[in-house]
């Protein structure tokens, strides 16, 4: 009888264990949560306001890639140009370089930005399917970092929404933040869209360079009467928003 107890119990758990293994693998698949909002907190936390000058907590891309450690499930990766890909659970993935006098920002789609030279298998990425979903994630971003730096800067950006190269639409939001100067764009491209953030210091040759040809770029651009730089963007941000 106690034979015939263990047979069953075994056979019990045979048929258990495929539906087991099924949930594992479909929990292991499931789509990544891209929460926008958290995405703006994390990144305007490494700014604090010092003497009327934005100053950049992480200090260097080597420091950063210590505090993206410390984060859950958060992946670094080496993109182009000397970026770095920044990816932690629950948030959107952020294209991250440093020049000695700005650091920049992207949130873009295709979210993966890997090089198909790179054996970096980083992603093929069900977040660009969360994105493509609702590109309105892009917007959500922008609100965001354009509430917090209004909020630091005590008064609306200069805004200006313009034709870039190829005629393609572009919002820029530019705020002065004593020794900073702050570029938020949200941009539409040939195979990509999304948001930079630049912050430039006017401290340096290079940043106060950088300054000027962020202006160039805008004053030299036609206006654009387009009704959304891409879809779920909508218009342009005038309106100081709470997140």
């Amino acid at each position: 009888m106690h034979a015939y107890g263990s047979l069953v119990a075994t056979f019990a758990i045979a048929l258990a264990w495929p539906s087991q293994t099924h949930a594992d693998k479909g929990k292991e698949t499931e789509l990544p949560a891209c929460d926008p909002v958290t995405t703006a907190k994390w990144v305007t936390s490494l700014y604090t306001l010092q003497k009327g000058k934005l100053a950049f907590d992480a200090g260097n891309a080597n420091r950063l890639h210590g505090q993206i450690s410390l984060a859950a499930k958060a992946k670094v990766s080496p993109g182009d140009d000397g970026h770095i890909i920044i990816d932690q659970e629950g948030f959107l993935p952020v294209s991250y370089g440093k020049s000695a006098g700005y650091e920049t920002f992207f949130f873009t789609t295709p979210l993966t930005h890997v090089s198909p030279l790179s054996l970096d298998s980083f992603v093929p990425y069900d977040k660009d399917f969360v994105v493509q979903k609702n590109p309105s994630m892009f917007r959500k971003l922008g609100e965001a970092l354009h509430y917090h730096f209004t909020g630091l800067a005590t008064k609306k950006p200069d805004h200006h929404r313009v034709e870039v190269v190829l005629g393609y639409p572009a919002d820029y939001y530019v705020w002065e933040l004593g020794g900073s100067t702050v570029f938020l764009k949200a941009y539409q491209g040939n195979d990509s869209h999304g948001l930079m953030l630049r912050v430039c210091s006017k401290a340096t040759e290079l940043g106060r360079a950088e300054i000027a040809r962020q202006r160039s770029r805008i004053a030299g651009a036609k206006s654009s009467a387009k009704k959304e730089v891409f879809r779920g963007w909508g218009e342009p941000l005038l309106v100081i928003t709470k997140d």
